[in-house]
């Protein structure tokens, strides 16, 4: 059974990881506009989460695994004054097959769904794919997912627009291990006509280390651009548009486990107004007062967490 141990801890990481970005795409919006109206109405929100895994072997006549999968599902709801407010899923499939000796995992299908009490939701599908070569040994790996989110309706019942994500991971190969090094999100957002009002570029880097024989992040570097043109070359002719960057370090002990997070941000955005003939304003991440803080809270059963944001921009011009 120790192929089994082997097959189980390795999917377990790979789903951690998964869990912690997708479902954030997912509930992150909504997260933050909860807490803004919880401030008004000084009520707390509630928020559940329920986990299960699934796994599933198939056997030759001598008892050898030749296959299986193995199935994660998070499924977490937020109530305010006991209403729903907001419940979403994530869940990822793991497929396995004999190969090299022993079951090794040939994709991870990617899948979830989030719905809110404003009507509006939000969907993510995609695979991460494993590549071997002819002895049965791990060379490479990809990941591609994509998320739709639909805003719903106000509240004469008109449309609000759509947005696509479109994520791309790229994996190194260390030690028998695949690593994720980075990603790129590409994102549009269209008005309620069907028009592209907003374009989004998010690159993310990640440095890792090798600890207690597990490769672990140890710094995060993403560099976010958002423009309200259609194209980024039209950024230096009158749009709205930002470029940041934000920097996320962990200090760990000796075995990989987070002792803190240390979290930064820099960067410019540019306001254009129509109305002004054409006036535009920059700014700059918020310096002194209302300067760019984010303070990570260790919880016993989810780690260290975001638990309180302060961010603001202040004129250059």
């Amino acid at each position: 059974m120790k192929f089994l141990l082997n097959i189980n801890n390795n999917i377990v990481k790979e789903v951690k990881k998964m869990k912690l970005r997708y479902l954030g795409i997912l509930v992150v919006a909504l997260m933050l506009a909860l807490v803004l109206k919880t401030n008004a109405l000084a009520v707390d929100p509630i928020t559940t989460q329920t986990n299960y895994v699934i796994s599933t072997y198939l056997f030759n006549l001598f008892g050898v695994g030749i296959g299986g999968t193995q199935k994660s599902s998070t499924t977490t709801t937020t109530t305010l004054s006991g209403v729903e407010q907001s419940k979403s899923t994530q869940t990822n499939t793991t497929n396995l097959s004999y190969l090299g000796g022993s079951l090794k995992a040939d994709n991870v299908a990617v899948s979830g769904s989030s719905t809110n009490k404003d009507g509006s939701t939000s969907s993510t599908s995609g695979t991460i794919d494993y590549v071997y070569d002819a002895s049965g040994r791990l060379s490479s790996a990809s990941g591609d997912i994509t998320t739709n989110q639909n805003s719903g309706t106000d509240a004469l019942g008109q449309q609000i627009g759509t947005a696509t994500y479109i994520t791309k991971d790229t994996y190194v190969i260390k030690n028998g291990q695949s690593v994720q090094a980075g990603s790129v999100t590409d994102g549009t957002a269209k008005g309620p006509d069907g028009k592209v009002v907003s374009l989004s570029k998010e690159t993310v880097t990640l440095e890792n280390a090798l600890l207690d024989g597990e490769w672990v992040v140890m710094k995060e570097t993403t560099h976010s651009q958002n423009s309200g043109g259609t194209a980024y070359s039209d950024l230096a002719n009158g749009n709205n548009w930002s470029d940041t960057t934000t920097i996320r370090t962990y200090a760990r002990d000796s075995v990989g486990k987070i002792t803190s997070i240390n979290q930064t941000m820099t960067g410019t955005q540019n306001i254009y107004t129509p109305s002004t003939n054409g006036n535009q304003k920059q700014a700059v991440i918020q310096t002194g007062e209302g300067a760019y803080k984010a303070t990570f809270t260790f919880d016993s059963k989810r780690g260290y967490v975001l638990t309180n944001l302060v961010s603001g921009w202040q004129n250059i011009n």
